[in-house]
């Protein structure tokens, strides 16, 4: 039997292994490899918390703001996808504004805090809105089951639910932050806009199936034509698509951006780059515009 393993993941498999070793103190690891990790969270959380999953996923995912909360509110292991305190190095990422480049109206978190600036917050902006907080609750009621097997009320709220299930994720990112098994090697996307004539990709090289870019969310902003004669915090809103959009009470519309960051279409180069600038041994970049790394042998 082996005395020690190497453990390779992928994506959140990631940070799995990052409480196996570094919280549990897991001694038979020899070392990891990790592969695409969210190791400081991905923005396109919150986005498919507010607006569903984008193509073929969200037939099983959730296509609408209202499929995904119904689920993914209820699920510390989601949830710990959303971006960390440290995203980033800190810097907002959440914004208010008319279009990128435009001077922004709000911009969060301010104080390295999105778990009570953005997660737990009832604002319009919040992970889940005060407007949308049946949508943790479907039935209209929560209920577990008894020793009897029948059902009674839960009275505890949802938004009390969503707390504590916040609370726990924020526990765990805490408990990882910045940690990582020594050794511990990574590669992530940093893709953006491809170049078909460098590289067809796709199934075997032959462009079928081949996606245009592989942008993903670096950041969430709402934007709209209206932003600049508001003030975002006093934005009421009159209705949510559960697809990203949504219309102000004076008539105005507000919607998701668009993905534009480099990355692997959901974890964005921000997040993924993340480990090697914590110190780990060695970190690879793909993507047509990365020169990329390797080994070297000498003999």
């Amino acid at each position: 039997m082996a005395e020690k393993v190497i453990v390779v993941t992928h994506s959140m498999g990631g940070l799995v292994s990052r409480a196996l070793t570094e919280v549990h103190q897991c001694d038979k690891v020899l070392g990891v490899s990790h592969g695409v990790q969210p190791a400081t969270g991905a923005p396109a959380t919150y986005k498919r918390m507010r607006a569903g999953f984008e193509g073929v996923e969200q037939v099983v995912l959730g296509r609408n703001a209202a499929e995904v909360v119904a689920v993914l509110s209820q699920a510390p292991g989601g949830l710990e996808l959303l971006p960390t305190a440290d995203y980033n190095d800190g810097k907002p990422w959440l914004k208010v504004r008319e279009r990128k480049g435009v001077d922004e109206a709000m911009a969060l978190p301010n104080h390295r805090d999105p778990y009570s600036e953005i997660y737990l917050s009832p604002a319009w902006y919040g992970l889940v809105p005060e407007a949308s907080v049946g949508l943790m609750d479907p039935a209209g009621q929560k209920a577990v089951t008894t020793a009897t097997g029948r059902y009674r009320p839960d009275r505890e709220s949802p938004r009390n639910s969503l707390a504590k299930v916040v609370a726990r994720v924020r526990e765990f990112h805490e408990a990882i932050e910045k940690r990582y098994k020594v050794p511990s090697y990574a590669h992530y996307g940093a893709q953006g806009l491809r170049d078909a004539g460098k590289d067809r990709g796709g199934l075997f090289g032959s462009g079928l199936l081949a996606s245009k870019d592989r942008l993903s969310w670096g950041e969430i902003a709402w934007e709209g034509a209206c932003v600049r004669a508001l003030n975002p915090e006093d934005i009421k809103v009159a209705s949510d698509d559960g697809n990203g959009t949504l219309r102000t009470s004076e008539g105005h519309f507000l919607a998701i951006s668009k993905p534009d960051c480099p990355g692997d279409g959901t974890v964005p180069v921000q997040s993924g780059a993340a480990p090697g600038e914590a110190g780990i041994e060695l970190s690879f970049a793909h993507g047509q515009d990365s020169s990329g790394q390797q080994n070297r042998y000498f003999c």
